[in-house]
């Protein structure tokens, strides 16, 4: 098992990566919004060639991917360091 400081570290980057991941996607949500009112304000209401509206909903999809990947990969590694010195414990029989 892994060694209890090493437990706590990881712990506490996990707790601050889901804040922070938590936070992003706040801030984020501001771009979501203005991306409404433009599309109700008519902003996008222009020729074919003109519109790049696809664009926009791919990127605020892609803001809020970016808040829930970093949410992820915290509680991933602290899982990953949960059990890691375990493994080569158990392979190396130390």
């Amino acid at each position: 098992m892994s060694s209890i400081n090493s437990l706590i570290q990881s712990f506490v980057l996990m707790i601050i990566m889901l804040c922070f991941g938590y936070i992003i996607g706040y801030v984020f949500m501001v771009t979501d919004l203005v991306h409404i009112e433009f599309a109700q304000a008519g902003v996008n209401d222009v020729l074919p060639e003109w519109q790049s509206y696809d664009d926009g909903v791919f990127y605020v999809k892609l803001q809020m991917f970016i808040g829930y990947a970093i949410m992820f990969m915290g509680v991933a590694q602290f899982i990953y360091t949960a059990t890691r010195r375990e493994q080569i414990q158990y392979i190396y029989g130390g």
